[in-house]
C-alpha cells in the first residue's frame, strides 16, 4: 500500500514538472524567437512581460498570451489570428491594422488602446475593459462583446457585429448608418 502511495506521489511530481514550464509561464525560447525573427507562430507566451514592447508587423497566429502584458506595445500590423489574450493586459497598446480574426480576449485590459483600422471577426472580447479604446475603422463583425465595458469607446466608421457601418459620431455604442 505505501509502495503505491509512494509511486503515485513520483508520477505527481513527473507530471508536476512535465507540465510546469508552459503551464505556468511563458516558454523562453519562443520568446526568443519572437525577438530574433518577430514570428512565433503558436508560441506559449502566457503571462510573459512585453509591456512597450516594438512587435509591428509581428506574426502570432495561434500563440498563447493569455494573463501577458502588452500594455504600451507597438502591435502595428500584428498577425494574430486565433490569438488567445484572455485577461492579458493591452492597455494603451497600439493595435492598427492588426489582423486579431477569431482572437480570445476575454477580460482583457484593452483601456485607451488603438484599434484603428483592426480586424476583428469573430473574436471574443466578453467582459473586455474597451474604455477609451479607438475602433474607428475596426471590423467587428460576428465579434462577441457580450459585457464588454465600452464607455467612451470611439467606434466612428467601424464595421459592427451585425456588419453595418457605425456613423462618424459614434460612441460608446454603434449608431448604425442607414
Amino acid at each position: 500500500m505505501r509502495k503505491n502511495s509512494v509511486a503515485a506521489a513520483g508520477m505527481i511530481l513527473v507530471c508536476f514538472f512535465l507540465v510546469g514550464a508552459t503551464a505556468f509561464g511563458f516558454n523562453k525560447d519562443h520568446l526568443k524567437q519572437l525577438q530574433d525573427t518577430n514570428k512565433c507562430q503558436g508560441c506559449d507566451l502566457s503571462n510573459a512581460n512585453l509591456s512597450g514592447a516594438s512587435l509591428r508587423g509581428a506574426w502570432l497566429s495561434m500563440a498563447n498570451l493569455r494573463g501577458a502584458d502588452l500594455s504600451g506595445a507597438d502591435l502595428r500590423r500584428l498577425q494574430a489570428r486565433s490569438v488567445k489574450l484572455d485577461g492579458a493586459k493591452l492597455n494603451s497598446a497600439d493595435f492598427r491594422d492588426a489582423d486579431l480574426y477569431f482572437a480570445t480576449m476575454n477580460k482583457a485590459n484593452l483601456e485607451g488602446a488603438d484599434l484603428r483600422g483592426a480586424y476583428l471577426g469573430r473574436a471574443d472580447l466578453s467582459g473586455a475593459n474597451l474604455r477609451n479604446a479607438y475602433l474607428g475603422g475596426a471590423n467587428l463583425k460576428d465579434a462577441n462583446l457580450t459585457g464588454a465595458d465600452m464607455t467612451n469607446t470611439s467606434l466612428s466608421w467601424a464595421i459592427w457585429i451585425n456588419g453595418k457601418y457605425c456613423d462618424g459620431a459614434s460612441v460608446g455604442k454603434c449608431n448604425e448608418r442607414d
